[in-house]
C-alpha cells in the first residue's frame, strides 16, 4: 500500500520546477508511504511521477518506485496489492521472461509489455490505482479496481493536468485554491460524503471504480471519457441463479481462497474483529491458515448501546487469538475530530471514522498489514434498511400513502424520514429517504439552488428485487463513496494496510448468483460462519460501528460544535442552522445526524478553504 502524485504541465519549463512540485505534492501524503520515497521526470514531455512507498511486498530496493519495465516502454506509479500476481509471474516466465525482484510491479509492468493495458486489466485480481506512462503510444492511464478500494483523483487546473491518491497532495501544487463545487456540495449534505465521481473542488473528480483513462500526452488537458473494464451493471445482466443446494461449500471455498491471498505479506498482518459475522468470519478463516497466533483488534465504548467488545472479546477467546482493545471515550473523540478534516480533505460525516481512525491507530502499533470483513453487509444484505423497507412495502399503497402524510406533518426529524420513505415514488428515491438525514430538514437548508448531478443509481437496473435494487445501489455508491474511503484514508493516515477479502471479484460475483433466500440477512454467509463459531456467540442484533455522536454533541463535543456554527460559510441559512443546533442542545429533537453532516463540512472549510 502506498500513494502516488503526478502532473503533466505544459507551461513548466524546467527539469528542477517539476520535481519542486513533485516533493511538495509528496509531502502530504507522506503517511501513505512513510518508508521511502520516488519521483521520475520526463522533461520532454512535460510528466512527472512521485511515489510513497508502505514496504509490505518485496521490501528490497527492487520493489521502488516510479518503476520502468525491462524495455523501457513503460513507467508505473501504483498504490494496492495485485492478489493474483503469483499466479500472472508463473505464467510470464513460462514465456521466458525473467524477474530481477519478487514485487506485484514489477510483474504487472512485464504484464503490460506482454499483454497490453486492457487485457492486462481484465487479468489482476486486487486493490489497485496506477497511473501507467506508455513512451511507445504516447499516452498516461489511470485506472482503479473494480470496487474502489483505492482512491484517484484527477483533473485540470492552471493549465496543468493532476492526479494523486489523495486530493491534499494536488491542493498543495495548486497556485490558487479551486473553488468549491456547489452542486456537489449539495450532493454532500445529503449523502454525508461526496458521492463517486464527484470531487468537492471544481475541474476535478475521482476516476469510478473498475474505469480506465487513457489521456494523450500531447493534449493533457482534452480529457476523453473513461472505460469500463469491469462493471456491476453487467455482472448483474450476465448472472445465474444457482441451486440452493451446492451453495455453502462453493462459497467457503470462494472467501477462503479470498482469505489466504490477503494473507501474503512480507511483514506481520492481523485482523480487525468487531465480534459481527462479517470480521469474525475472517478472524476464523485466518486461524484455519496461519500456524501462527492471529493477533486481533477491537474498539470498545463506554456507552453500552454502542459496545460490541465483549462479543468480540469471546470470539477471541473461542479463536485463540493474541486479543487487542481500546476504549473509546468522548476525550478521545475530541482528539481525533480535529485530524479528521486533514485525513479526508473532502467533507466526510460517517461517524464511524473516528472509530476506524483509533482501530487502525491501535492495529498499526503491532503490525503493517490487517484483514477486514468490510463488503459482506453490501453484498450479502446485511443492512437492517433491507428488512425495514420489506416490512413498510408490504402495507398495502392506501395505507402506505396516510401513514406517510400523516408522519411527514410530524416535527421529528425520524418521522419524516419514515415519511419520505413510504411516500418514495421507486427504489432510487426510497433509498435516498433511507441515506439521506437531509430530506427530513428539507433542501430548503441550502442558501442557493444546486444544479441536480446524476448519481450511480441512476444506471438502469433491470429484473431485481426492491431490495436486490438498493443492495446494488449501496456497491455503486455506499461501499466507495463512504465505506472504502473511511477504511482508505483512515487507515492510511496512520501507514496501515487494510485487506477486504470480502470484497474480492469472485465473492461478490458470486454473491449475486445467489437467490434471495440466501443472500437478505446474510442468511449463507451465517451458515457459513457458524461452522467456526458457536451460533450463540453470533446470533444477536447487529449494532454496527459507529459513535454516540448525538450525546457527545450536547456534551464533551459542545464547545467544538458552537465554535464551528457561528460561523457563517454561505453555504447554508445560517439562522436555521443555529436554530437546529439550539432545539438539539435543549433536548427538542435529536438532529444528531444533520448536525454531524454540517459541522463536518465546516470544519472541513475552516481548514481547507478559509
Amino acid at each position: 500500500m502506498c500513494g502516488f502524485t503526478g502532473l503533466i504541465a505544459p507551461t513548466v519549463s524546467s527539469t528542477d520546477d517539476l520535481r519542486n512540485i513533485l516533493t511538495r505534492m509528496n509531502a502530504f501524503i507522506e503517511s501513505r508511504g512513510p518508508d521511502d520515497e520516488g519521483l521520475y521526470v520526463e522533461q520532454e514531455k512535460k510528466l512527472a511521477l512521485g511515489f510513497r512507498r508502505l514496504a509490505i511486498q518485496d521490501l528490497s530496493p527492487l520493489g521502488a518506485q516510479p518503476m520502468s519495465s525491462q524495455t523501457g516502454r513503460y513507467v508505473i506509479a501504483f498504490n494496492g496489492e495485485i492478489y493474483n500476481f503469483q499466479m500472472l509471474r508463473s505464467d510470464l516466465q513460462g514465456q521466458g521472461i525473467q524477474f530481477k525482484g519478487h514485487s506485484d510491479t514489477e510483474v504487472m509492468l512485464a504484464a503490460f509489455e506482454r499483454w497490453g493495458v486492457e487485457e492486462v486489466l481484465q487479468k489482476i485480481e486486487g486493490m489497485f490505482a496506477f497511473a501507467l506512462f506508455d513512451k511507445q503510444e504516447n499516452a498516461l492511464y489511470l485506472a482503479r479496481d473494480r470496487m474502489g478500494k483505492k482512491p484517484l483523483y484527477y483533473g485540470v487546473h492552471e493549465g496543468r493536468l493532476y492526479f494523486a491518491s489523495e486530493m491534499k497532495s494536488i491542493l498543495a501544487a495548486c497556485k490558487s485554491k479551486p473553488s468549491v463545487n456547489k452542486d456537489v456540495a449539495a450532493l454532500y449534505f445529503q449523502w454525508r460524503y461526496v458521492p463517486e465521481p464527484y470531487c468537492i473542488y471544481a475541474g476535478f473528480h475521482k476516476l469510478t471504480p473498475g474505469h480506465v483513462l487513457r489521456i494523450n500526452i500531447d493534449k493533457p488537458l482534452d480529457l476523453q471519457e473513461a472505460k469500463a473494464f469491469w462493471s456491476l451493471e453487467k455482472v448483474i445482466d450476465a448472472r445465474k441463479i444457482r441451486q440452493e443446494a451446492d451453495s455453502l461449500e462453493a462459497l467457503q471455498n470462494i472467501i477462503r481462497q479470498a482469505t489466504a491471498k490477503r494473507m501474503i505479506a512480507d511483514v506481520e498482518l492481523g485482523a480487525f474483529l468487531s465480534g459481527g459475522i462479517d470480521s469474525s468470519l475472517i478472524t476464523a478463516l485466518m486461524h484455519e491458515q496461519s500456524d501462527k497466533k492471529i493477533k486481533t483488534f477491537t474498539i470498545a465504548f463506554d456507552d453500552p448501546k454502542y459496545n460490541e467488545a465483549e462479543h468480540a472479546r469471546q470470539i477471541a477467546a473461542h479463536l485463540g487469538t493474541d486479543h487487542h482493545e481500546m476504549t473509546v471515550c468522548e476525550k478521545d473523540a475530541l482528539e481525533c475530530i480535529e485530524k479528521l478534516p486533514n485525513i479526508f480533505d473532502e467533507p466526510f460525516a460517517d461517524p464511524s471514522a473516528i472509530p476506524s481512525y483509533l482501530v487502525c491507530k491501535l492495529a498499526r502499533q503491532h503490525m503493517t498489514v490487517a484483514l477486514s470483513g468490510d463488503g459482506g453487509d453490501e453484498s450479502f444484505g446485511g443492512y437492517s434498511w433491507y428488512s425495514r423497507m420489506q416490512k413498510l412495502m408490504a402495507l398495502p399503497f392506501p395505507a402506505r400513502k396516510l401513514f406517510g402524510k400523516t408522519l411527514s406533518l410530524s416535527a421529528s426529524p425520524q418521522h419524516k424520514k419514515i415519511a419520505s420513505i413510504l411516500l418514495g415514488k421507486d427504489t432510487a428515491s426510497r433509498y435516498s429517504a433511507i441515506h439521506s438525514y437531509w430530506q427530513s430538514v428539507s433542501p430548503s437548508l441550502l442558501a442557493y439552488k444546486p444544479q441536480t448531478l446524476e448519481l450511480p443509481m441512476d444506471v438502469d437496473l433491470k429484473n431485481l428485487s426492491d431490495h436486490e435494487r438498493m443492495m446494488a445501489y449501496d456497491e455503486l455508491m455506499f461501499l466507495p463513496s463512504d465505506v472504502l474511503t473511511k477504511v482508505d484514508r483512515t487507515s492510511m493516515a496512520v501507514s496501515l494496510e487494510v485487506r477486504s477479502p470480502l470484497l474480492d471479484q469472485h465473492v461478490v460475483e458470486y454473491a449475486w448468483s445467489l437467490p434471495d433466500s440466501q443472500r437478505i440477512g446474510k442468511s449463507l454467509l451465517k451458515e457459513l460462519a457458524y461452522q467456526y463459531i458457536p451460533r450463540e456467540l453470533l446470533d444477536r442484533p447487529k449494532q454496527g460501528f459507529s459513535i454516540p455522536h448525538q450525546r457527545w454533541l450536547r456534551e464533551g463535543l459542545r464547545d467544538w460544535g458552537q465554535a464551528l456554527i457561528e460561523n457563517d460559510e454561505g453555504f447554508l441559512d445560517h439562522a436555521r442552522v443555529q436554530k437546529i443546533w439550539y432545539d438539539h442542545q435543549q433536548g427538542k429533537a435529536d438532529y444528531g445526524h444533520l448536525l454531524w453532516t454540517i459541522l463536518q463540512f465546516k470544519s472541513w472549510h475552516r481548514t481547507w478553504i478559509a
